[in-house]
């Protein structure tokens, strides 16, 4: 009884070398048993068209798609009890176009040297976006403020550890 030598894995070899050398072999060996499988499956489709029948079905690859478990939480696009909800949300008019979102932009009381900055990056994102320097006055003010001139929302730009965040208000 013979006992063919395996060989080891290429990351167990310590040797550059080689471990460069047994992982070529391997590589090698992978791309000719995969050259022998595709010449048989190409002789078996040739076979089974000569003969008249039906060639073998050719296998689907694994991919991340096909693999995937269904969820039964995504939405589908048909779903009309997902959609009957819409309706009764805040943001319905804006989805629909209805009314012209107005977004009041302000900041904390007490702002970074980076914040204007991203304000100005805030604004060129909502076109519809209106930029209202805090100062002295309170958070109430501002937000009666905005009810007047009515803004559907306020973002309250603050600042954490000298980093500009944002607070979403919406009326």
């Amino acid at each position: 009884m013979t006992k063919e030598k395996e060989t080891p894995l290429p990351s167990a070899i310590k040797n550059k070398e080689k471990r460069s050398a047994v992982h070529a072999k391997l590589k090698h060996q992978k791309k000719v048993e995969k050259r022998k499988k595709a010449k048989a499956r190409e002789a078996e489709e040739k076979r089974a068209l000569e003969l008249g029948e039906e060639p073998p079905p050719r296998k689907t690859p694994r991919t991340i798609e096909n693999t995937r478990e269904l969820d039964e939480t995504v939405c589908k696009p048909d779903d009309e009890e997902l959609f009957a909800g819409n309706d009764a949300d805040e943001f319905s008019s804006v989805l629909k176009q209805e009314c012209i979102p107005k977004v009041l932009i302000t900041t904390s009381r007490f702002n970074s040297t980076r914040g204007p900055a991203f304000i100005t990056d805030i604004l060129s994102v909502i076109p519809p976006a209106h930029y209202h320097k805090r100062g002295t006055y309170d958070l109430k003010k501002i937000v009666e403020y905005a009810r007047k001139k009515e803004f559907t929302s306020i973002i309250v730009v603050h600042t954490n550890r000298r980093e500009p965040g944002r607070s979403l208000l919406h009326s």
